[in-house]
């Protein structure tokens, strides 16, 4: 293809390039409507899957990013659909009627008449206009896209080394040198590299306000730096439409659309409204919360509490579900040290290598921590933490199960309670859940479940 023919097909294709805008922007849009919510339901699977603060914490704040960068891209494509809506009903309004606007036909006072045309502009300039400012929010929809994953492509390092230390440096933590690395040397570079992290993001954020900087040892000192960042950022991905717009479309413009994004999320995360004056807010004896209930969750849903089948008891046992959180792992080896753990935290493989020709009943399948008295430990340790009433009379179950849901195997205690005594009618099941996290003796955490005894 000469160049000349591949001018006149890109030509065409810009002429047309809003078919192709709605095509794909209306499917995109059918795509993204249910992601916050499945972002939100499986985030909260995989943070209490782990055990690693920092890492907890920084998968926290990927999750904030993926929600509100896809909700704000659910927005802008909606914003994009109607204005593109619009701009075809001008253009179809031109098409009808040529001419455009007839001014002498209105019969307007002369004033108020001289008056609309010098404010009015034609209607081929508004239409140039439209499509402009649409194309332009098109192309900063997917803009967006790519700085949600710079975003959490910037995490990386951190991330990567964290969990480098936590499975692999943690198996030294006996030597002094390794210690002082994990209290000391790895805090401060992080704290470099977030400081770093953020020049870069300021030098985005105000279009190039450091990259303007002409003083040549400071030029020497954030070019490498910010070529890494712009790397590390995958900015050649999503520079072209950037730099396409700062240099179009005038700096306050973009600035107050920045600032509007920002001011949005800064009131959706910190903000709410409600008039349910006589509703308190915290759970207690006299509030019965769906979450209890297994019957009121949907099927991949996490149970976060302790949990029943419904809020109407039928036969004679009451089966409970406590569930295991990982997040208490390091309370509970403090609390429970006779516990022999049965797998090391962290990534696992089941590929083994084995040389030799040993019978194959002569090969270990499971570790001597499987052993029967570990395992009754194990369950004695986790069954500790809970105190279990039904109305005012405490119940110590006579057995607990390890079992996992099967909805979405998740761990945790089951136990069945004895119901068949109690009187027809309303009831309250209390869970005391043992707090060792909070160094204070005999620290609880209450949950209240009422039910119906039929």
């Amino acid at each position: 293809m000469d160049d000349s023919t591949f001018k006149d097909t890109l030509a065409k294709l810009r002429n047309r390039s809003w078919e192709m805008e709605l095509l794909i922007s209306g499917f995109v849009l059918v795509l993204l409507l249910p992601i916050p919510e499945l972002l939100w339901q499986q985030g909260r699977l995989i943070l209490t899957s782990m055990n690693v603060g920092v890492v907890q914490q920084l998968f926290s704040v990927a999750l904030v990013i993926g929600l509100f960068g896809s909700r704000i891209l659910i927005v802008n494509l909606i914003i994009y659909l109607f204005l593109r809506g619009f701009w075809i009903g001008i253009v179809g309004l031109i098409s009808a009627f040529p001419k455009g606007i007839d001014w002498p036909r209105t019969s307007y006072q002369e004033s108020y008449q001289q008056y609309l045309e010098r404010k009015t502009p034609k209607v081929e300039t508004y239409v140039d206009r439209l499509n402009k400012i649409t194309s332009s929010v098109f192309s900063f929809s997917f803009l967006l896209v790519f700085l949600i994953t710079a975003a959490l492509f910037a995490l990386l390092p951190v991330i990567l080394t964290i969990i480098l230390v936590n499975t692999v440096i943690s198996d030294l933590s006996d030597t002094y040198w390794v210690n002082q690395v994990v209290d000391v040397v790895i805090p401060a570079l992080f704290a470099v590299y977030f400081g770093l992290a953020t020049v870069f993001l300021i030098d985005f954020l105000t279009l190039g306000l450091i990259k303007r900087i002409r003083w040549r040892p400071f030029v020497k000192l954030y070019f490498p730096l910010y070529r890494f960042f712009r790397l590390l950022t995958l900015a050649p991905l999503y520079t072209p439409i950037y730099y396409t717009l700062i240099s179009n479309v005038p700096k306050r413009v973009i600035a107050s659309v920045l600032i509007s994004y920002l001011a949005i999320f800064f009131f959706f995360t910190n903000f709410s409204y409600s008039e349910e004056i006589f509703i308190p807010n915290q759970d207690g004896a006299f509030r019965l919360h769906y979450r209890h209930y297994e019957d009121k969750l949907e099927a991949s849903s996490l149970a976060l509490l302790p949990l029943i089948p419904s809020e109407y008891v039928e036969h004679s046992h009451l089966r409970l579900f406590l569930p295991y959180l990982v997040s208490e792992n390091d309370s509970l080896q403090q609390v429970c040290p006779e516990v022999e753990t049965f797998r090391e935290s962290g990534f696992t493989t089941s590929m083994q290598v084995t040389f030799g020709f040993s019978p194959l009943d002569t090969l270990q399948s499971n570790s001597p921590s499987d052993n029967e008295e570990n395992v009754v430990a194990a369950l004695n340790c986790l069954a500790n933490v809970y105190q279990i009433y039904v109305d005012d009379s405490l119940y110590q179950p006579a057995t607990f199960y390890f079992y996992r849901r099967a909805e979405n195997n998740q761990p945790g205690l089951l136990t069945y309670l004895p119901v068949a005594s109690l009187p027809s009618g309303p009831h309250q099941l209390t869970v005391k859940k043992r707090d060792y996290s909070s160094g204070v003796p005999d620290d609880h955490e209450t949950y209240y479940i009422p039910f119906v005894k039929e």
